[in-house]
């Protein structure tokens, strides 16, 4: 995260950027998360989620699927049909517009970006020594402004549009991606 730093929107023409907010990486609750579950042995699949989903599906493409019970929100990734993640996320804020709230939405993840910057109207503050913006590690683009990134998660609402994972999710999804360049998203909210 020390690169965010040097990052190569930091000096431009008209201002200098600096990140607010660059988490240490290491603490618990930002590399795993919040709560108090463990994972299934050397894995990424919590054991408080797996009896809410499949072990494997109908689909050889690498599919996010994003589920909401109870007011908490999890993510289960299926590679080559097989279940490989499942953990606890935060994603978007209630405020999300109208015309994005669909039963289903469907996606596709088509690019990446280890270091993403958000360029939310909130996340960019003025200072007298430049900008400060926040950072979004391990991004995956889904669609419009909407990324998956690490950062800290409670299972609870709080990304302006975002999923957020915690970082030893984020960062095994995006090498993911790196090696297949394909994640189909399924995304079950309302």
């Amino acid at each position: 995260m020390e690169w965010y730093k040097k990052h190569k929107w930091r000096d431009t023409r008209y201002w200098k950027i600096f990140p607010w907010n660059v988490p240490n990486i290491f603490s618990k609750n930002y590399y795993y998360w919040i709560g108090k579950s463990e994972n299934l042995e050397d894995s990424y699949i919590n054991k408080d989620l797996i009896s809410l989903v499949n072990e494997k599906i109908d689909r050889k493409n690498t599919t996010a699927v994003i589920y909401n019970r109870s007011w908490n929100f999890f993510l289960a990734v299926y590679v080559k049909w097989e279940l490989e993640l499942l953990t606890y996320i935060s994603p978007w804020t209630d405020l999300i517009k109208w015309w994005m709230k669909t039963l289903t939405w469907k996606f596709k993840t088509t690019f990446s970006d280890k270091y993403h910057i958000s360029w939310a109207i909130d996340s960019i503050k003025e200072t007298n020594k430049g900008l400060i913006w926040a950072v979004m590690p391990y991004a995956l683009h889904i669609t419009w402004w909407i990324y998956a990134h690490a950062w800290y998660v409670n299972g609870q609402r709080k990304s302006h549009w975002c999923i957020r994972l915690p970082i030893y999710y984020a960062k095994w999804l995006y090498d993911i991606f790196e090696k297949k360049w394909n994640i189909d998203w399924f995304i079950y909210d309302n």
